[in-house]
């Protein structure tokens, strides 16, 4: 008899990369030795925009050339990755205010069309303005039948 594991659909987190898990190992360990383990799941936790303003700067840190923290000593990805996992956590559990800008969502045509805008020429018409190639709106703000 041959074994059997019914695990289609199931993630595959053999696919998460080592040195990623390790990184945000380093990263949460830090903060669990500077704040207290799980000390972003306290109360009512924090507002949204604290984990993502965080990974921002340690993104743009990294982005502009600064390998390493120079608090922690670890490299801003590894806190990149450790904001990134609190702020899902925080997300999927409930935890926190939801602090983002938000819209009501519109659909394509209550928003309009995203325009492709063309030389008029190249489509035959001789007036020195653009067209938009799938509502034939001229720049100018003129319909062409």
């Amino acid at each position: 008899m041959e074994a059997i594991k019914y695990d289609d659909g199931k993630p595959r987190l053999g696919l998460v990369p080592p040195h990623a898990m390790l990184g945000m190992g380093r990263a949460l360990t830090y903060g669990a030795l500077k704040y207290d383990s799980y000390n972003y799941k306290q109360g009512i936790g924090l507002d949204h925009n604290r984990y993502y303003d965080a990974l921002l700067r340690h993104l743009f840190a990294w982005i502009g050339g600064e390998d390493n923290d120079p608090e922690s000593k670890l490299n801003h990805l590894d806190h990149v990755l450790a904001c990134s996992a609190m702020l899902a956590d925080a997300v999927y559990s409930g935890i926190g205010n939801d602090t983002r800008f938000k819209t009501e969502t519109q659909t394509i045509e209550q928003i309009g069309c995203f325009h492709e805008w063309i030389d008029s020429w190249r489509v035959g018409l001789e007036i020195p303005d653009k067209i938009c190639l799938k509502c034939s709106l001229l720049q100018c703000g003129k319909k062409i039948d």
